[in-house]
């Protein structure tokens, strides 16, 4: 009788507690959900609360965003970054991803330094569409953030932050999607960011 019992309890231990098994960089990922949640809200709220935003931004700006390719014009790649925001948390999602995809490229062809101010709007970009429950573009502009950030070389803390958040993100992202393997990968590269 004692036999049954101890199985019994073990069963439901097992089912109990599934994260025990889990991987402890997964978990960690998973307790991080809360801070995209108020890094989304607060910089929605930053934003929509700004009284020269999106189009209004964008025709103030020096540099049109279709001649940022090759700029050193730093303020513009911050401001069309904000500008994109904008456009994402208006509800213009359309918009917001013609602009991201073209600061996206001008970095590549700009100054080292554009990678990360393109970075913190991918990243915003990315935890935005996460919290919305649009895991294909988080993963796309997740992944894409990773790599500006780390092309950057940049050892900022709030940049390797910004890193680690990212790669927990795309870890989430992954879960929710079934691929535990390439979860766990993510969140091992999110918990080895040295902040």
């Amino acid at each position: 009788m004692n036999r049954l019992v101890v199985m019994f309890l073990v069963m439901i231990f097992c089912f109990a507690l599934p994260s025990y098994s889990e991987d402890a960089s997964l978990a960690e990922a998973k307790e991080q959900e809360m801070t995209f949640k108020v890094a989304h809200d607060e910089m929605k709220k930053t934003r929509l609360a700004k009284p020269g935003r999106g189009d209004a931004l964008a025709d103030m700006l020096v540099t049109p965003i279709e001649k940022l390719a090759g700029s050193s014009d730093q303020s513009s790649m911050q401001n069309w970054g904000n500008v994109c925001l904008d456009h994402l948390y208006d509800g213009n999602k359309e918009e917001a991803i013609r602009i991201i995809d073209l600061l996206d490229a001008a970095a590549s062809k700009s100054y080292p330094k554009s990678e990360v101010a393109v970075g913190q709007a991918l990243y915003y970009f990315a935890i935005g569409s996460y919290m919305d429950g649009d895991l294909k573009n988080a993963e796309k502009y997740g992944l894409k953030c990773v790599d500006k950030y780390v092309a950057s070389g940049s050892k900022q803390r709030v940049d390797q932050s910004n890193l680690q958040l990212c790669y927990y993100m795309l870890a989430l992202v992954c879960d929710k999607q079934g691929n535990k393997e390439k979860s766990v990968e993510f969140a091992h590269k999110g918990k080895d960011v040295v902040l």
